[in-house]
This record gives structure tokens, sequence and C-alpha cells, in this order.
């Protein structure tokens, strides 16, 4: 009976060391791996767009400016409903609701544009939705008010206010800004 008392307790021992060690190990020796890997899985880290500049013509006339714009996207691991998400979706972009499903299903994508640039109305029906892992980006959109005139020289930019022809390509460094991040 003593000897299996021992035994017993030695056990009991071996197994409390085992666990303190592992606690050591984790809160310790790796604590700064497992900080960083916390903060990835918790952080989606955005891209602040830079303001872009205005063009004026020799009489300070404006050709190009920036309008607010709200921009939508999805944390797939926090869409609740991708299904509905990927339904409401559809009917504002040219994307079937299985395009938007699929890229909310892939593994590891942590990002997805739902639809970019929207305008005031459109944007207040979709906040009105009050989808769970759906969140606004406040952006900007290039407006030219005197668009078809001098439009081949003044030129216009992509989705992401790069410039892609005229004075809006040729003087893009100049107009674009330096972005910034954002968590």
């Amino acid at each position: 009976l003593k000897r299996r008392s021992t035994v017993l307790f030695l056990l009991a021992v071996l197994f409390i060391l085992t666990v303190l060690l592992r606690v050591f190990q984790l809160q310790v020796v790796k604590s700064a791996q497992i900080q960083k890997l916390a903060l990835r899985q918790q952080e989606v880290c955005l891209k602040l767009e830079a303001k872009r500049g205005v063009i004026y013509d020799r009489n300070m006339k404006i050709l190009a400016f920036n309008l607010p714009a709200e921009s939508f996207f999805a944390v797939p691991e926090s869409v609740t409903n991708k299904g509905l998400v990927a339904n409401r979706f559809s009917a504002l972009s040219e994307k079937s609701d299985q395009e938007i499903k699929g890229s909310l299903c892939q593994d590891g994508k942590r990002f997805v544009w739902l639809k970019r640039k929207c305008e005031k109305e459109e944007a207040e029906k979709v906040k009105s939705w009050r989808l769970k892992g759906v969140y606004v980006q406040e952006e900007t959109k290039r407006s030219y008010p005197y668009s078809p005139l001098a439009g081949d020289l003044i030129g216009f930019t992509d989705i992401d206010n790069k410039g892609s022809a005229g004075v809006e390509y040729q003087y893009n460094q100049f107009l674009s800004g330096k972005d910034g991040k954002g968590i």
C-alpha cells in the first residue's frame, strides 16, 4: 500500500511538473510568437487611400476633383450568413451570387471587396441591411464636371484612383499622394 501511494504520488508530481513546464513554455518562451499570432487573427490591416489632387485649368476652373464615396467589404470569418450577403450584393454589382459566395468561402481569405464607391442612396440601403461581417470604408471617387469636353486630354482614373490616361496618367505621381494604413 505504501509502495502504491509512493508511485501514485510520483506520477501526480510528474504530471504537475509536465503541466507547469508547458505553461512556462507558452507563457515565457513562446509568448512573443503567440501574441503575434493572436494579433494577426484579430486585426485586418486596410490601406487608407490618399486624397487625389484637384486638376484646374489656367483660369482656376476645376476640371477634376474628388467626391466622397463609401465602399463595402467583408471579413469572411465574421460573416454569419454568406448566402444572404452574396444574394444582396449580387443585385448591386455585375457579379453573380455564386461568385461572391465563392470568394467569401475561400480558405485563408481575410478580406473581400463587395461593392466599391457606392452612391449615397445605395450606401444607405446597404447600411440598413445590418449584415454581420460586412463593413464600410470611406473612399473618394473622381468627378469630371466638364466630362465630354477635353475628356481625352484630362483622362480618367481606375477604381483605385490611379491615373489611366491623359493628364491623370501623366501627373499621377503628383496627384496621387501617399497612402496610409489603418487597423
